[in-house]
């Protein structure tokens, strides 16, 4: 009978519960562990999904020494803990599925992730409830130990390259032997000791194949079935039957027929094969590389020297040790030990949960928290390459929910071709059946190979990744490719006004209301000094003649204004709406009302300087349809008349929540909207938008919520990236054209017997070869084309 979880066939006396009959206690109890907790849906999207590996059990009790503790934990609150393990047993979507489910099993867990790549699990639970230790234990007992070392949450990934060299090297060595052992048969002599030897030759060929189809090639066949199980054609379908093909005709035509058979062809065929896939592995782990590892993030931060003085450095350039200034609204971008007396912290882009956590001095703070309230110091712990902020940006909390079409296009295409591959083959060997059935074999192994759109998969990424790195360095950060290929299909740009399309620098500030003491101006200057908003930097520049107070409490209200306390004044600055504005005090314009201890002083008017060449940006971009959203009156519409296009929609008096809505109302009528904010009022817009780009003055604010960072010194050569994005988008398509003609005319060739097995192996990796080197030539002349357009 068949095992009712593993789905192995066994004919021992079954493991019998309830109804279900299992092959060994193992399963049946994994069986009910998943009954037990309302998991029985598993076997509804992975039927017999396979082993469940065997339960371990080992001593986890040294996790209870914070030495060791510390090693594995990201993230800890005064309830809550992240910690992160590498599971090398995961593989499969099983595993995956099971191990995101541990919230059932304990209910101290709030949730796990798993990272399929890195064979690594984040899991974040409640230290009061449940432990490390715990965790682990319950991992061990499902069959998954984590590999505790002190390297176990670097990638896995390195472990691949060298198996793929072992079965590189059992296939070469098999070809270059089974070549000079096939010199015998390749002579139509009749000579004796050719006839003598031939079949021992033969049989030492077969002998010599059996690792190169079982242990060379086995991923081909792994990978097919599993791609078969889930209904979905995989490129390796086509490689996997070409190599049955040839390995069951020759076995017949050795054993059976008496005549030649393929065996040099077989283990070439695997050899060039696999070198493909090392070419193909070798261009994607370089494009992650480059990824993970650039430091390119739009991250500045303020560095406080022995000296007291603040300074702006690169994130990059922070060692451990370093003292950092942070203000309020400003994420933590590097794990430190906080140096203030205490700090008001959310760390709800880290948990999801939006609740303030207090620190104390010398307690450790986690990258990614948002300050609050007060401005505050800390000392780095680590450097950015340690740093959790990559992760905190491609959580799922931040992605956008596309269709798998958007996404995967090329794969698509890619399971449609293998399909039209499978039935070209099945009608050639139909045709051949009647013409010479003897080269059935031969024939139908050539196409399926020749066929394989290796390179299609390849195509995208490859040009896309090169183009993300490319972006880079004109300070456009891109999130990932799905997000180029979204910007490809904009129609709506979105731009907020104050800090997008205005500059702080340059801008004209103008104090009106009773005259402010020296006193009172300091206190000013050290309130708008907390703040990252355009219009507070230009009144604290207005101010800066001023002495500047930094330790004090404040609370910043998203698109209100500020409250602080400092030196027993009480602090209001902000719009009329935070403020009780007289009516005669209200002014038109760029405003910010100030209110010392519940009385009305006066406001300060701004006039922003507008970007620099902001109306030759403008008329490359008539192609798109074009809003603009201010939370500010209506009183610069006829300013901003005279730079944008005619056709612009101009949208004022609009809080963050209102900004959202109109982009649902774009949305709503088919639109692909682009949002441009400052990050900061604009995060609820950003993310909802279909692309996100954050606008950074000075490099310092982070935004999980953003799809993409644009330097604001740059904003005006956002045409210019539109443009390289649709030539990215057209460099695409032309390799996979590329890739689609040369397949067809190797199937073509293939089709009419013109085409070896080993020919058409070698031309196979050929083109994954020749994608790759079309990608990054072509894609570095655009960049360096890029570079002319925006030299300016």
């Amino acid at each position: 009978m068949n095992c009712d979880h593993c789905g192995l066939s066994f004919t021992h006396e079954p493991h019998p519960y309830h109804t279900k009959n299992f092959c060994c206690i193992g399963c049946s109890t994994v069986y009910q562990l998943i009954e037990n907790h309302n998991l029985k849906s598993y076997y509804s999207f992975h039927p017999k999904a396979g082993n469940i590996p065997p339960s371990q059990t080992a001593d986890y009790s040294y996790l209870g020494d914070e030495a060791f503790h510390s090693k594995f934990v990201t993230f800890q609150d005064k309830t809550t803990e992240h910690a992160k393990l590498s599971i090398p047993n995961i593989h499969c979507s099983a595993c995956i599925w099971i191990l995101e489910q541990l919230n059932q099993f304990d209910n101290g867990i709030h949730w796990s992730r798993v990272n399929f790549s890195e064979k690594t699990i984040r899991v974040s639970y409640e230290f009061r409830k449940t432990s490390l230790q715990k965790i682990c234990e319950r991992l061990s007992a499902l069959g998954y130990p984590p590999e505790m070392t002190l390297s176990s949450n670097k990638a896995s990934a390195s472990k691949t390259p060298r198996k793929l060299w072992m079965q590189i090297g059992v296939a070469g060595f098999a070809f270059g032997n089974i070549m000079f052992l096939s010199l015998a048969t390749y002579f139509d002599s009749n000579e004796y000791w050719i006839l003598r030897f031939r079949p021992f030759f033969e049989y030492l060929m077969f002998i010599m194949s059996i690792p190169v189809v079982f242990y060379s090639g086995k991923d081909f066949y792994i990978s097919a079935w599993k791609g078969l199980k889930n209904k979905w054609l995989s490129l390796d379908v086509p490689i996997a039957l070409g190599i049955s093909v040839l390995f069951i005709k020759s076995c017949h035509a050795v054993f059976v027929a008496g005549e030649l058979g393929y065996f040099d062809s077989l283990a070439g065929l695997v050899f060039f094969l696999l070198i493909g896939k090392y070419v193909q592995q070798r261009s994607y782990q370089s494009l992650s590389f480059d990824r993970d590892y650039t430091a390119y993030f739009p991250i500045g931060v303020t560095q406080v020297d022995s000296d007291g003085l603040h300074h702006r450095v690169p994130l990059e350039q922070i060692q451990k040790g370093d003292v950092l200034f942070l203000k309020p609204e400003e994420l933590i971008p590097i794990d430190g030990k906080l140096i203030s007396d205490e700090a008001s912290i959310d760390y709800s882009f880290v948990t999801g949960e939006a609740k303030r956590i207090k620190k104390i001095a010398q307690q450790k703070v986690y990258a990614g928290g948002r300050i609050c309230k007060q401005s505050c110091m800390i000392t780095a712990c680590t450097t950015i390459k340690k740093s959790e902020l990559i992760q905190l940006w491609n959580q799922d909390t931040f992605q956008k929910k596309n269709s798998p079409f958007e996404k995967t296009w090329t794969h698509v295409l890619g399971r449609n071709f293998t399909a039209a591959i499978l039935t070209i083959t099945a009608l050639t060997c139909v045709i051949w059946g009647f013409i010479e059935p003897s080269k059935i074999p031969e024939i139908a192994a050539a196409i399926l190979i020749v066929a394989c759109p290796c390179a299609l998969a390849l195509a995208g990424p490859f040009v896309l990744g090169n183009m993300l790195q490319y972006f880079g360095k004109h300070s456009f950060y891109i999130k990932n490719t799905a997000t180029i290929e979204r910007l490809g299909r904009a129609s709506h740009l979105v731009f907020d006004k104050t800090g997008t399309l205005t500059n702080t620098q340059g801008a004209t500030v103008e104090y009106i209301g009773n005259p402010l003491s020296e006193k009172e101006a300091e206190v000013l200057r050290s309130v708008f000094y907390q703040s990252h908003h355009p219009l507070s930097k230009s009144i604290e520049e207005f101010l800066s003649p001023c002495r500047l107070i930094v330790d004090f409490e404040s609370e910043t209200f998203i698109g209100l204004g500020i409250k602080a306390s400092i030196n027993q004044d009480q602090i209001k600055v902000g719009s009329e709406d935070f403020i009780k504005v007289p009516e005669n005090s209200k002014t038109i314009g760029s405003v910010v009302y100030v209110e010392i201890n519940g009385n009305y002083r006066g406001c300060f008017k701004i006039l922003q300087a507008i970007r620099p060449q902001l109306v030759s940006m403008f008329k490359k971009l008539t192609p798109f349809s074009i809003s603009l959203l201010s939370g500010d009156s209506s009183s610069e519409k006829n300013r901003f008349k005279k730079i944008l296009p005619k056709h612009t929609t101009y949208v004022f008096k609009q809080t963050p929540f209102d900004k959202i809505k109109y982009i649902k109302g774009l949305q709503a009528n088919h639109e692909q909207v682009v949002m441009i904010g400052d990050g900061l009022n604009d995060a609820g817009a950003l993310k909802q938008s279909n692309v996100g780009i954050a606008v950074s003055e000075h490099k310092q604010v982070f935004t999980p919520a953003s799809d993409a960072i644009i330097y604001a010194k740059k904003i005006h050569h956002l045409p210019e990236y539109l443009w390289a994005i649709q030539k990215s988008k057209s460099l695409v398509k032309i390799c996979v054209i590329g890739s689609l003609s040369y397949n067809l005319v190797g199937i073509g060739i293939a089709v009419i017997g013109k085409l070896s097995p080993i020919i058409a192996a070698i031309l196979m990796p050929l083109s994954s070869i020749s994608v790759v080197v079309f990608a990054s030539a072509s894609t570095y002349l655009l960049h360096k084309k890029l570079q002319k357009m925006t030299l300016n």
